[in-house]
């Protein structure tokens, strides 16, 4: 798909019912892989990863201490037990931010000891998370799952279609200054 402010889409579907399909817009890329499948002229995608259902658990509580102290710690870590070093972390009080701090390289940030009732944490290509605190928390430490947010294409039986040798996606239909179509290219 042509050059588009810096946009480029490319998807190879390949023998075996799988694709792979690729997106660059300036410095941001990604890629989806999953299965196709062909009905008439209808190529049905879908997604190995599939959106989150409403409500579903984007992080758990690993460890979490109510000691007397100064200070309150926080850790986020995948689920590997990598630290998710540089994540932003946010303390809110009645909703208004109290304090904003980016993780060290091991996972972890510290601030004195202060009322908050609410921690925000945003990791790059994750989605954000929000969890309620009490005040008689010193440590909490958080495990991300790892489950990518608006970069991330999911194909949920997207179809798209295939005439003449061209193949349309919809999410490109009617767009004045793209071409309508991804050409054919023979490996």
């Amino acid at each position: 798909m042509g050059d588009y402010f810096e946009l480029n889409k490319y998807i190879d579907l390949f023998d075996d019912s799988s694709f792979e399909y690729r997106w660059q817009m300036g410095l941001l890329y990604g890629k989806t892989t999953g299965m196709w499948k062909l009905e008439g002229n209808r190529i049905i995608l879908n997604s190995d990863k599939q959106p989150l259902e409403k409500g579903a658990k984007k992080y758990e509580i690993s460890s979490i201490e109510r000691e007397p102290s100064d200070s309150l710690r926080v850790g986020v870590f995948d689920l590997n037990n990598q630290p998710m070093s540089f994540a932003h972390i946010i303390w809110k009080l009645d909703s208004k931010i109290v304090t904003g701090k980016v993780l060290n390289l091991e996972g972890t940030a510290v601030i004195a000891k202060q009322k908050v009732d609410e921690i925000l944490i945003s990791a790059m290509f994750l989605e954000p998370i929000s969890h309620s605190l009490d005040s008689t928390v010193s440590f909490i430490e958080f495990k991300l799952y790892e489950y990518p947010d608006k970069y991330y294409q999911f194909f949920t039986n997207e179809v798209w279609n295939y005439k003449k040798g061209r193949l349309y996606a919809p999410s490109i239909k009617g767009d004045k200054y793209m071409k309508g179509y991804f050409l054919k290219e023979d490996k």
